[in-house]
């Protein structure tokens, strides 16, 4: 098991992929809530970004997306799948 700062390191990515299974199942409520959970444990994690504002722009919130996307790219300069 983990301890210290690598357990809470590795948190925020079980919470993301939880929250892509929860996603997967139609449960977007819940899933937003994953990524959001995430991205407070881990302000930089990229990956938890970008899928926030792929679910934000399937649910038509444009600025929230958008704002999403350019926050992964702020933490991940050129990061692909952030950019539109």
């Amino acid at each position: 098991m983990k301890t210290g700062t690598s357990a809470r390191r590795a948190y925020p990515e079980a919470l993301h992929g939880a929250a892509n299974s929860l996603l997967a199942l139609g449960e977007a409520g819940q899933a937003l809530e994953g990524f959001e959970r995430a991205l407070q444990l881990r302000p930089d994690y990229a990956e938890a970004w970008c899928a926030r504002g792929s679910l934000l722009l399937r649910a038509q919130d444009f600025d929230e997306a958008l704002a999403s996307f350019q926050r992964a790219l702020d933490v991940r300069s050129g990061y692909a799948r952030a950019q539109l």
